[in-house]
Order: structure tokens, then sequence, then C-alpha cells
């Protein structure tokens, strides 16, 4: 500790954060990067023991906790049988259909936006995925912030969840790649939702 009474936070960060030694020489800034931290690992570690133990429930209470797991069932799904059914097969042409026509209703625009997001930054595999994984309707109910981090969940958990049946996949049922939806004349999401902010 200085002579102002604070503590020396370079070194406190150097050793790495331990929680026996407690919350207060961190800033209200860490304990939230710490929170988004714990509850990210919460679900990945409940998605990994979900992979060992498919017989066993790991359920959690919260949308964007459930769409998380329903992302490992549903990968874990597709290597085992590298087939698409119904109800899965009917969810990934609906949202096929979605990407590449104009859409009216809020619920549809919202899982258009969000898939769209995925395909850009992931890849069409990991938009069948979410597709296959939670409809619109899941998507539309959830705050957009959760959405955000349903978002960041996706691409932290990228090469983790894809696989080369999940890509065969996309490219048997047409899954949009990002080049294909900019060849369309679709506007990025982010600049479509920036240029309305303005």
């Amino acid at each position: 500790m200085d002579s102002s009474g604070n503590t020396d936070r370079a070194s406190h960060t150097k050793r790495g954060f331990n929680y026996a030694d407690g919350y207060d020489n961190l800033s209200d800034a860490e304990i939230e990067a710490l929170l988004r931290e714990g509850r990210l690992a919460m679900i990945s570690l409940a998605g990994e023991l979900m992979k060992r133990h498919p017989e066993k429930e790991f359920g959690q209470s919260t949308d964007f906790e459930k769409c998380c797991e329903a992302l490992h069932k549903t990968a874990k799904m597709f290597v085992v049988r590298d087939v698409l059914d119904d109800p899965w097969a009917r969810q990934v042409r609906d949202a096929v259909a979605i990407l590449t026509t104009s859409q009216t209703t809020q619920a549809r625009k919202t899982l258009q936006t969000f898939l769209g997001d995925v395909i850009r930054h992931c890849g069409p595999s990991l938009a069948l995925l979410c597709a296959a994984s939670f409809g619109s309707k899941r998507l539309a109910n959830m705050g957009s912030s959760s959405r955000v981090s349903l978002l960041a969940y996706v691409k932290a958990t990228k090469s983790s969840l894809d696989s080369a049946a999940l890509q065969r996949l996309a490219e048997e049922h047409h899954m949009p790649s990002s080049s294909s939806l900019q060849l369309r004349g679709e506007e990025p999401p982010s600049k479509k939702r920036a240029r309305s902010q303005e």
C-alpha cells in the first residue's frame, strides 16, 4: 500500500486474483469482468459435464444459459448422428429462408440479425447449430444484452462447438456464407444498428 492508502494494483494483477484475498483491491469494472467470466466459465463447465454425463441434468434458469446448454447438446448430437432431421431440419429451413428474404415480424428480424452476426463472426456451420438449437421465439424473448452475450459465447466456444459434421450439414442445407449475404446486398447487422442510432 502506498502513502495515499492505495494498494499496489500492478503487483496484485501480476500475481493473479485469488478469491481468498477478497475484493477490496478490485475496481467495479474488474469485478464486473470477473462476474462475466465466471458466468461463461459456469456455462462452459456445465457443457463439459453434459458431454461426459449425458444421462444427468445440469439445468440452468435463464434463457441465456438454456441457449448455451442447447448449443452443446445439439453439437454433440450432430457429431454422433451426422444427420439433420425434424424438428432441427425444419428450424434450419426456416432460418435459411429468414436469412435470404426480407422480414416483417420482430421475432424473425431478431433471428435474422443474430444469425447474420453468427455467420460473419463464426461461419455458416455455427449459424446452422444456433438455428437448430433455438428458434426465433426464444431469441426474441431474450433481452438485447443477453443476445449479445450469447453471440460472445458462440464466438468464444467456436472451436469446441464446430465439427466436420456441422460444416457438411451447413453446405448441404444451403446455409448462407458471409460473402453470399454481402452479394445479396444485405448490410451487416452491426452497421444497421449503428445507422439506426444516428
